[in-house]
């Protein structure tokens, strides 16, 4: 339920949704803002239902309305989502139902808007003009994560309630929940810091996990650590460059969040990740997050990537157990 995350993950924000619906005083503009949170644009549905029900309530979620409204089936909400440039001719669209009659028994509209940042001019003017003087029972909910992006004009006329950026565990369960297992959802939420969809057979991807694993297995066994990457990992430079630059961002990443893990050690994870963190304690923590840090900046500049993996392997391989 909507309602129970946004009253355990925005607190203030919740209180105040609230308090505006018992005071029967909904603005008819808002702009949910803040950082990339993908409770944000879950609430801005929820608003469309608290709106529609009118109960001088925040919605029940449950009833037929709530449903149909979740669904994308409810005639008098109208969403549009944003993916990519919002155009001219989309806010044409949306503004052909706007002059309409509610269909539905409640003779309210509410148009949602995500990403309302990324509408071009003509169309933030479109939706500027509709909005200055709103039409009795017409409400207007709009997403961003770039409020400094926004139309002033259109945010000016908003209240506005900005999100926080989303804790780990939130996101891990919202992959989680969107069917990736524990150790992707994990990583994944570590490393965006936010909920994307993303594929985790991504060649890239699947290399730097192979890599992270591998890495510790080498230190552990003894192994080189520089055989492995000129046998397995460096031929890639040449047939697929674009995946060997992006495997070696995703495994300086996951090292780092594996050697952040290690050292704070107050958490539960799953077996795979667990044991990666039990043979990585053998080390100096502090020293290989001082190594991989220092790959990483240099990794960000333009320095010659194999040059710095040979330099990252041979410190690793030098690396003893600490007595």
């Amino acid at each position: 339920m909507i309602k129970e995350l946004l009253e355990e993950n925005e607190k203030i924000i919740y209180q105040s949704m609230v308090n505006v619906f018992k005071s029967g005083n909904i603005p008819q503009t808002l702009l949910l803002a803040g950082p990339s949170n993908p409770l944000k644009k879950e609430a801005a549905v929820f608003l469309a239902q608290s709106i529609i029900e009118d109960h001088n309530d925040l919605a029940c979620e449950e009833c037929e309305r709530c449903q149909r409204i979740k669904a994308g089936n409810y005639y008098d909400v109208y969403l549009i989502a944003g993916e990519g440039k919002i155009l001219k001719d989309d806010i044409e669209r949306l503004l052909e139902e706007f002059h309409q009659t509610a269909l539905e028994r409640d003779g309210k509209k509410v148009f949602v808007i995500y990403d309302i940042d990324t509408a071009n001019p003509k169309a933030a003017n479109m939706i500027l003009k509709s909005i200055e003087e709103p039409m009795p029972g017409n409400y207007w909910i709009f997403t961003s994560d770039r409020e400094d992006a926004v139309l002033p004009t259109i945010a000016s006329r908003c209240l506005i309630w900005r999100f926080h950026r989303p804790n780990i565990a939130f996101l891990q369960k919202k992959y989680a929940e969107n069917s990736y297992n524990m150790n992707d959802a994990y990583i994944l939420a570590r490393l965006f810091h936010e909920y994307r969809p993303f594929d985790i057979h991504d060649k890239a991807y699947v290399l730097a996990k192979e890599m992270l694993e591998r890495t510790v297995d080498s230190m552990s066994r003894k192994g080189s650590l520089e055989m492995f990457f000129i046998n397995e990992w460096y031929p890639l430079a040449k047939k697929e460059a674009d995946v060997f630059n992006k495997s070696q961002d995703y495994y300086l990443d996951m090292m780092i969040i594996l050697l952040h893990d290690a050292i704070k050690d107050n958490q539960d994870y799953d077996e795979w990740y667990a044991d990666l963190l039990k043979q990585i304690k053998a080390y100096d923590l502090y020293k290989m997050t001082n190594i991989f840090y220092e790959i990483k900046d240099l990794a960000n500049t333009n320095a010659e990537r194999r040059l710095l993996f040979d330099r990252l392997a041979y410190s690793l391989d030098k690396m003893e157990e600490r007595k």
